[in-house]
């Protein structure tokens, strides 16, 4: 769900990146920490997937009846 953007994916694979690059992957990084210490924006992103799993399981439980 949370891979990153795809210039992300590639610097944690180790390609070699242009430093402007570099930069861009490091503010990406920052933005993430800030956002991870923010307890509601974690707990959303938290919850997101158990709310999907709850809505398709009433909407499935919806239609047997």
């Amino acid at each position: 769900m949370y891979k990153g953007p795809e210039i992300v994916q590639r610097y944690s694979a180790g390609d070699n990146l242009m430093p402007s690059e570099v930069k861009h992957v490091e503010s990406f990084v920052e933005e993430y920490r800030e956002r991870l210490t923010d307890i509601s924006w974690f707990m959303r992103r938290l919850n997101e997937p158990l709310e999907r799993l709850e809505h398709n399981l009433i909407k499935s439980l919806s239609t047997k009846a």
